[in-house]
């Protein structure tokens, strides 16, 4: 039985990568590429098919970036669209190879690549990479040369960051070609720019130099030598596609999940943090909020609603562990929120090592809240923190403990035996944690 984490790592490398080279080649109809999603989450929450199991947030979130509270999983859409992008890719740069050659004589003779249409009968091939196409349009940006391949209005070729098209619409003729404001001698045509372009786009257009002996190349801005990488045309893919909302915060979201993933815990215990902070573990109000019919009654204290925050920080039982951990009285006066909100107050008032050792203890509040909830024995406050210390160790105890013994300087130990008319006697015991009984043995010698 894989954990999650274990799942997750099948996933992105087995499940998600089998059907990669049919997408290099196709584009795979939408309702495969949905069952294909319903696959994978199926697995990835644990469905099986006696038992299904319930899905707390859709595919398309669990495909978001780490940075932004998602897992990274690819969306076979946006991936299947980036992997033909590759194709045309190498079509402008490798033209001289046999595809290269059969596809252009049979759909663009005339026009280049970027400009090629795609009539109603082309082949599945050709409709996949023109729609793989969408992608370089959209990413990639024209190093300006002669002005002979890069269209004024229609391509992105101004070096400025906040936007690389013009401001203005010029009144020339659709498909114009940049050489058209260029004269013979390499000189931008001063007259020709401040009569079509607008007056913030100018100085952007007098910086870019002219080279009348190098043709205009296509550049992928995204890698440090300028060629197409699939990772980074997926994510213009997703951008395309999705239109994600981008908050005023981002930069402070990007921060807190590096921090959580960066933490020195097993992987378990980070997806079990990234679940908290969302909010998509089953407390009973979880459980009732998606339809099911449960007793909201914490079974631990009865008195209140098990919320997640009730469950891992507010119950009175919960609570009697808390108060053992040495740096609880940092965060006592802690109001109750929801569970993210207790998270940042929690990083906000320890250090590296004690909210590491904060998500621990909620990951084992958790663990024996389900044994509760299977009628399973359940450890008191603290035999758990004994366990949970005991079995996932400070990462920083780990690093300070030597990690080689220096042998040549131990003495073998040997039995002495007793003086004449003595006995020795050695003597052992030991137990097992959670298991009833101890055992106990000794030897008699003279």
């Amino acid at each position: 039985m894989f954990s999650q984490a274990g799942r997750e790592i099948l996933i992105k490398a087995v499940v998600q990568a089998i059907p990669s080279y049919a997408m290099s080649c196709f584009r795979l109809p939408k309702k495969l590429i949905k069952n294909l999603h319903s696959l994978a989450a199926n697995f990835w929450w644990g469905d099986t098919k006696d038992n299904k199991k319930l899905h707390w947030c859709t595919w398309d979130k669990l495909c978001k970036p780490k940075e932004e509270g998602g897992l990274e999983f690819w969306s076979l859409n946006e991936f299947n669209q980036a992997l033909l992008a590759k194709q045309g890719w190498r079509l402008i740069y490798n033209p001289q190879s046999l595809l290269a050659r059969v596809l252009k004589n049979s759909y663009y003779p005339n026009v280049s690549f970027m400009e090629a249409g795609c009539p109603p009968g082309a082949s599945c091939v050709w409709k996949g990479i023109c729609w793989g196409r969408k992608i370089l349009q959209e990413g990639a940006r024209w190093r300006i040369g002669n002005g002979r391949e890069a269209r004024v209005w229609e391509d992105k070729w101004i070096p400025r960051p906040s936007g690389t098209i013009l401001l203005k619409k010029p009144e020339i003729e659709p498909q114009t070609k940049l050489h058209y404001f260029i004269n013979t001698d390499g000189q931008w045509q001063i007259d020709k720019v401040k009569k079509h372009f607008h007056e913030e786009d100018i100085p952007w257009v007098q910086g870019i130099p002219i080279d009348l002996y190098v043709e205009d190349t296509l550049t992928w801005p995204y890698t440090p030598n300028g060629q197409y990488m699939v990772k980074s045309g997926y994510r213009i893919g997703r951008e395309i596609n999705l239109h994600p909302t981008r908050s005023s915060n981002m930069e402070d979201i990007h921060k807190w999940w590096k921090m959580l993933w960066s933490m020195s815990l097993p992987p378990r215990m980070k997806l079990f943090g990234w679940r908290v902070c969302h909010n998509w573990l089953p407390a009973k109000t979880n459980l009732a909020h998606r339809g099911m019919d449960v007793n909201l009654s914490c079974d631990l204290c009865g008195h209140q609603a098990e919320t997640l925050t009730h469950a891992l920080w507010g119950c009175a039982k919960v609570k009697t562990i808390w108060k053992l951990v040495p740096w609880y009285n940092k965060c006592a006066h802690f109001k109750n929120g929801s569970m993210f909100d207790i998270m940042v107050t929690l990083k906000e008032h320890l250090d590296k090592s004690e909210f590491e050792e904060a998500i621990k203890i909620m990951w084992a509040i958790w663990e024996n809240r389900n044994r509760y909830w299977n009628k399973l024995p359940v450890m008191n406050g603290i035999q758990l923190l004994d366990w949970i210390f005991t079995a996932y160790p400070n990462s920083r105890k780990r690093k300070e403990q030597p990690t080689t013994l220096d042998m040549k300087h131990q003495q073998p130990k040997k039995w002495i035996r007793p003086p004449t008319g003595h006995i020795s006697i050695n003597c052992d015991a030991a137990m097992n944690t959670g298991t009833a009984g101890v055992g106990t043995g000794f030897i008699w010698r003279d």
